[in-house]
Order: structure tokens, then sequence, then C-alpha cells
């Protein structure tokens, strides 16, 4: 099983809190104990002793070809001794830190009684919620909405117009989801499994949503709604003028604010 760290400091066998990192943590006799604790139905003799002799960690680093050849091109060049020390250097940390931040999980057994996949898969899950349990190396203080956050009965139970508002609301949450991955390290490796798109990518498909297919739609559905409903869309429009108002009035005392500090500045 090939195993990736991205959490901040990995590249440099530091946790998040500083303290040493290394990707044989995963084989420690307390996360070895908790993954086969998270495992139903294995055979009475193996236990975390029995597994931590059959599993080993080794470094992996899936770029390792890549990036020689990326160094062997620019050693190709007329370069001087000092010049080609300081290539080979680079070259050195950055394959130490590509090494870092990828493993690979084995589990040597013949048995056929056992769910090696499931075990190998477990480990990495283990070691993070003992990490984070018992010493606090990564960030729970965050909240997340899934996919579970929208039911499709919204939207068969409600009429247009709640429909319209669930619909932004929901592109907010996914806003808000992106924001909050954004603040994480390594977030530029982030990427939808389904489609392959990465935090900015999907930040700015939300914003064409919200800007122009909902605000686009929102004349049709207040025409249909005025139709059903005329009480339900006036005090709709009530509401976004008043929230149009205040946006207005802010801006406008910001502006007089800095035509303020504007002709200050002249003054002096």
């Amino acid at each position: 099983l090939d195993v990736q760290f991205v959490f901040s400091g990995a590249d440099r066998g530091e946790y998040p809190n500083g303290m040493p990192f290394a990707a044989s943590d995963l084989l420690s006799p307390v996360v070895l104990q908790r993954a086969l604790d998270d495992i139903d139905g294995l055979p009475a003799d193996v236990d975390a002793a029995w597994l931590g002799d059959r599993m080993a960690v080794s470094a992996h680093f899936p770029d390792a070809n890549e990036l020689r050849q990326q160094y062997r091109q620019r050693l190709g060049g007329d370069l001087s001794l000092a010049e080609i020390r300081e290539l080979e250097s680079a070259f050195s940390r950055d394959f130490q830190r590509g090494a870092r931040t990828s493993a690979r999980l084995f589990l040597i057994t013949g048995r056929s009684d056992l769910p090696v996949g499931d075990i190998l898969q477990a480990m990495p899950a283990a070691w993070a919620d003992y990490m984070r349990e018992e010493y606090g190396v990564f960030r729970t203080n965050r909240t997340l909405y899934g996919a579970r956050a929208v039911s499709a009965g919204m939207f068969t139970e409600s009429d247009p117009l709640m429909t319209y508002l669930i619909l932004r609301q929901q592109v907010g949450l996914l806003q808000q989801n992106v924001e909050l991955l954004q603040e994480e390290p390594n977030s530029g490796n982030v990427r939808d499994p389904e489609s392959g798109l990465g935090l900015a990518d999907i930040q700015a498909r939300a914003s064409q949503l919200e800007e122009l297919v909902l605000e686009g739609q929102l004349p049709q559905v207040l025409e249909v709604v005025a139709y059903q409903n005329p009480e339900q869309a006036e005090r709709f429009l009530e509401v976004r003028v008043a929230q149009q108002q205040q946006n207005l009035a802010l801006l406008q005392s910001k502006s007089a604010g800095r035509r303020g500090g504007w002709h200050g500045s002249r003054r002096r």
C-alpha cells in the first residue's frame, strides 16, 4: 500500500507540532493494535506482536526518476565546479524531501485467511487517529460539509423560491469548505476524486454557478412565485432591496472615508 504524507512538516521529518516524524511510526505497537481493533473477523492468533513481525515500511518516491531526469538536463550544460556542487546539493535536498513524504507498506504473509487489503488500509487511518487524539498534531477544529448536508427531498418538497434559496445555501457551504481547505498545508495537492478538479477550480466553478446560473434564473423563479404566491414574492423582494440598500450605504461610507483621507493628505 502506498501512503503519501501531505501534512505540514512531513518533508522535514516533523509533525505539525514539531515532534519528529518517520514513516516507521505507522508500525508502532499501539497503531498496530488500533488497526486490528477496527477490523472484524480476524483469526484469534493475529495480534499486534504477530502483525509487527510481518509488516514493513520503506521509502517510496514515485517521482524519483522524473527528478533525476530534471537534474541530469540541468547538469548537461557548461557548468563550473561550484555550480555542479550546488546542483548536487539541491538534488539531494529535493530527493530527501520527496522520500520523506511517501512510503510503501508491506504485509508479508502466505496466509489466505487474512484480509490483507483491509489491514493495510487500516494502518494509516489508525496512525492518524492516534497522533491526533494523543498528541494533537492534526487540526480537528474545523467544520466541513459533505454531500449529506443536501437532501434530495428538499427539492421535491419545496416551492421554486425555497429551492432557489436552498441551492444558494449549498453553494455557500461548498465555498466555505474550499476556503477552510485552502488554509491547510499542501492544499494545492487536494483534488476532487470524481472530477479531478483542484480547490481553485472548484471555487471558480462554484462562483460561476452562483453568479451566472442561480442569479440568472432568479427572474424566472420570481415570475412563477408571483403567480402562485404574490405575498411570498413581495416579501423576498423587500428583503433583497433592504440588503442592497445596506450594501450601498456601506460602500458609500467607505468611499467617503477614503475621500476624506485623500483630501487630508493633500492639505499636509
